[in-house]
């Protein structure tokens, strides 16, 4: 199911490359951050177009959105994007990772789609980078840490974040940043879901383009990614 805002667009005399900018969201509800987002990422990317893929009647949760979302879909189009295209429940129910799957697939799939902005508590998008890439390659130091961990008897969650932070710190990904906020940075839900993003992005080869923008507040459930 898709939601749109038709706008003419006429340019004459000219070769013009429309840019397209994708956005992933619950909107439950919307609200003022997600209007800032929206307009920062058009800013950022100097989108012609914003295409977002939401959540439809259940959200990450797994419980029904707060509002319907063909209200929710509307006050999007309403507050700058042009397309609104529904995220299956399978995806919107699912883990970080799956969500992230889901939806960057959707945009993925479009084959118009140059960049991805997602909302995230850090606002910088090298840390995802680097730690998107590190996951992907699992070097021995991070799968020895999670069994170590997991034997201690600590959940997969903490034994992955554990994991992620010996890791980063014995292979220096983050030696040129000596005031780089490592614990700070994995405790942002909107952080670990914009690593899942980029994972996502790798995975699918995307010519698509990852960035961010900070979130103007802390509601774990007020994803605006």
């Amino acid at each position: 199911m898709f939601f749109f805002r038709y706008t003419n667009k006429f340019h004459s005399e000219r070769t013009y490359f429309m840019i397209v900018t994708g956005i992933i969201a619950e909107y439950n509800p919307f609200h003022n951050g997600h209007a800032y987002q929206i307009k920062q990422a058009r800013q950022i990317t100097r989108a012609d177009y914003v295409v977002v893929v939401m959540s439809g009647d259940y959200v990450q949760r797994g419980t029904p959105a707060i509002m319907e979302k063909h209200l929710r879909a509307k006050m999007a189009l309403e507050h700058g994007a042009d397309l609104v295209l529904e995220l299956p429940v399978r995806f919107s129910t699912a883990s970080a990772r799956d969500f992230a799957r889901g939806a960057v697939t959707i945009l993925h799939d479009l084959g118009v789609v140059n960049y991805l902005c997602f909302g995230s508590e850090h606002g910088e998008i090298t840390p995802f980078l680097r730690i998107a890439e590190l996951l992907e390659q699992e070097p021995a130091v991070f799968q020895e840490t999670i069994k170590n961990e997991l034997k201690k008897g600590a959940s997969y969650p903490a034994a992955h974040q554990k994991a992620l932070l010996v890791s980063s710190r014995q292979l220096g990904l983050f030696d040129d940043r000596e005031d780089f906020p490592f614990d700070d940075f994995l405790e942002g839900p909107n952080n670990t879901l914009g690593i899942e993003y980029v994972r996502a992005l790798q995975a699918l080869n995307s010519s698509t383009i990852p960035c961010t923008v900070a979130r103007t507040s802390n509601n774990y459930h007020s994803i605006e990614t």
